[in-house]
């Protein structure tokens, strides 16, 4: 996605089985950089993730990605921060479990709610 001098970085998925062998979200990455800047674009954004996921944080800082604090306000008050982390840990682990026609079916409708 692309807008002003940006480009958003929005999804890079990868088949776990397939990283045992090559690293293809590398060449991902590097692709989309090299072609934002073929572009003129002047920044690459690549978007939020938790301080607690160490492993994407680390991903995104071997890029060149700077940390910056992003506010978060809850509706209704009561849906507090540590709610909402055990109803996505447990979203998360249903999603595992469920059925490929199933996750085709409900990913359309669910990632308007996620962007």
């Amino acid at each position: 996605m692309k807008h002003g001098k940006t480009v958003f970085y929005k999804y890079n998925v990868s088949d776990p089985t397939a990283l045992a062998k090559i690293v293809p979200n590398h060449l991902l990455t590097w692709t989309a950089i090299e072609r934002a800047c073929l572009e003129g674009y002047e920044a690459l954004d690549f978007g939020r993730t938790s301080p607690e996921n160490a492993g994407l944080m680390r991903y995104k800082h071997m890029w060149g990605a700077e940390v910056q604090d992003l506010p978060y306000s809850y509706y209704p008050a009561s849906f507090s921060k540590d709610e909402n982390r055990k109803t996505l840990r447990l979203a998360m682990r249903i999603w595992r479990h469920l059925p490929g026609s199933v996750v085709s079916r409900l990913s359309p409708a669910l990632l308007k709610y996620l962007g």
